[in-house]
């Protein structure tokens, strides 16, 4: 644990929206903290801050989306699949195809059942 607290704590952390950065010692600070967790220096006034330090954090955050993502209201690029959500739809693909036969059953059955209820009324409407 030394070896983490030699580290400087706003260096391990994405600047996420609403962070700021103490203007004394220029650390990233959570937005939910008062004072800077190193120098104590007090959060300055929303307003006192420069736009290039308040709007750092979603520079970072769209540094991964494309253009086209930010157009679309993307913070970020479209999420990959991982391996899990692949295995996840392998199995729903085999449940298809292990049902197919008693879906295509039912279908058929219902199709029978639309048709004799169409002749009934077709043969009503003649009488």
């Amino acid at each position: 644990n030394a070896k983490e607290s030699d580290a400087p704590r706003d260096q391990t952390r994405e600047v996420r929206a609403g962070d700021w950065q103490c203007p004394k010692c220029n650390a990233n600070v959570f937005a939910s903290k008062s004072e800077c967790f190193k120098c104590r220096t007090p959060k300055p006034a929303e307003g006192s801050m420069p736009a290039t330090k308040r709007d750092a954090s979603a520079t970072k955050r769209d540094a991964g989306a494309t253009k086209a993502d930010r157009d679309r209201g993307r913070d970020s690029p479209p999420r990959r699949h991982s391996e899990s959500d692949r295995h996840r739809e392998r199995e729903k693909d085999r449940q298809r195809e292990k049902d197919a036969p008693r879906d295509s059953e039912r279908d058929r059955d219902r199709d029978q059942n639309r048709d004799r209820d169409r002749d009934k009324d077709r043969d009503r409407d003649r009488d």
